[in-house]
């Protein structure tokens, strides 16, 4: 797989607090036990550590290191130094080079209106919750050298979604939805070697009353992505929902390669190539602790569980990442709740300890959220704070 030529993800912020991933010693020796997030420590730990795996491309490390000092021995004085000190935590960060080498992609949108489910986030033409359907979005980048917001694709009406990164860094491929008559189709912008647009989105895929979403470039040059060309709903309510399809690059030969009863969405690309995607179904699971982490070929073979079929709390692993450098063993997912949106806690995974929570995590993002791991039901991840 390339490195990202223009473009980098909020999910290689993980390693300010983890190290440096992919070294012998990263991945034999047991998890580094760090100081609470948010205080100096912290702070010093993380300044230390992206030092020592960056050297010369983390040059203002003396500079980070004497501001936190003195901030501390204001603070050990009595002063009240918080936004100060948050500041300092946010320049720590930014100077991160694979934050500040290359733009940040995002997306910037209203929350999904709550439903039923987590997946419940379509709002399809004719579905029962099509009236919650709120747009207004963009695709954006930011630049952490100059501060620099820079609009690539503006929905006024409408919402953007799960974009990826080409290899190459020159394409951008998105889920977009014009307005609520509109449904969700794949798009694909192409961008300068500045990160500037190059004309408009080109639409890939085309359907009346059919979602395509969490859009994927595949390493054969084709794009995975969910659908519901062929729906599915949920048994205990009645919206739809998704399976995994692929197509060329220019949107010809659809092919579904997943057939679940349920859904099969956020697809992620494991460092064999095969597809990381979390899976929602029944198929011996009780009926709420049902979705967990899948893996399948890139063609559709082969799907298997990769972590947490049968983990009550949290009862959904939602937007799931390998982290590079770790061969697969480590992961990154979004902790969250059956009967909510899909958001909640950041987990860091070791899946070589167990394919079921409390085995594996071995943090949270925010900290707290890691004494409801393996507790509760599958709503326990509801209550995190913040999500």
């Amino acid at each position: 797989m390339k490195r990202l030529a223009i473009f980098s993800f909020l999910t290689i912020t993980v390693s300010v607090f983890v190290g440096p991933a992919g070294t012998q010693a990263a991945k034999n020796a047991p998890p580094k036990v760090m100081p609470s997030v948010g205080n100096p420590a912290t702070v010093r730990a993380a300044i230390a550590d992206l030092s020592a795996t960056f050297g010369p491309r983390y040059p203002k490390a003396d500079e980070l290191l004497a501001k936190l000092t003195d901030i501390e021995k204001r603070m050990q004085a009595g002063e009240a130094l918080n936004d100060e000190f948050l500041d300092l935590q946010r320049q720590v960060l930014l100077a991160n080079p694979l934050i500040a080498d290359h733009p940040i992609l995002f997306i910037s949108r209203p929350q999904y209106r709550g439903d039923h489910h987590n997946t419940a986030t379509m709002f399809q033409t004719g579905e029962i919750n099509t009236n919650s359907f709120v747009g207004g979005s963009a695709v954006k980048t930011f630049d952490a050298r100059t501060g620099q917001v820079r609009t690539l694709v503006e929905v006024p009406a409408g919402i953007a979604r799960d974009p990826e990164v080409s290899f190459d860094g020159r394409r951008v491929v998105f889920a977009l939805r014009h307005d609520k008559s509109d449904d969700s189709h794949i798009y694909e912008l192409v961008v300068n070697a500045a990160g500037a647009p190059v004309g408009g989105p080109r639409q890939l895929t085309r359907g009346a009353v059919v979602s395509d979403i969490d859009p994927l470039y595949r390493p054969d040059g084709r794009i995975a992505f969910s659908s519901t060309r062929e729906p599915k709903y949920c048994m205990c309510n009645r919206h739809i929902m998704a399976n995994l399809f692929r197509m060329n690059a220019d949107g010809t030969n659809l092919e579904q390669i997943g057939k679940s009863t349920l859904h099969e969405g956020h697809g992620s690309l494991t460092p064999d190539g095969r597809i990381l995607y979390d899976r929602w179904e029944y198929v011996d699971r009780n009926f709420g602790d049902a979705q967990g982490v899948w893996v399948c070929n890139p063609d559709g073979t082969n799907h298997a569980v990769f972590y947490g079929n049968n983990t009550a709390s949290p009862g959904a692993m939602l937007d799931n990442r390998i982290v590079p450098g770790t061969g697969g063993s480590l992961f990154i997912s979004t902790y969250s709740s059956c009967h909510d949106r899909p958001w909640g806690a950041i987990a860091l995974v070791d899946r070589t300890r167990g394919l079921d929570s409390p085995a594996g995590e071995l943090r949270t993002w925010p900290a707290s959220a890691m004494g409801l791991v393996g507790r509760g039901n599958y709503d326990t991840f509801s209550r995190v704070s913040p999500k």
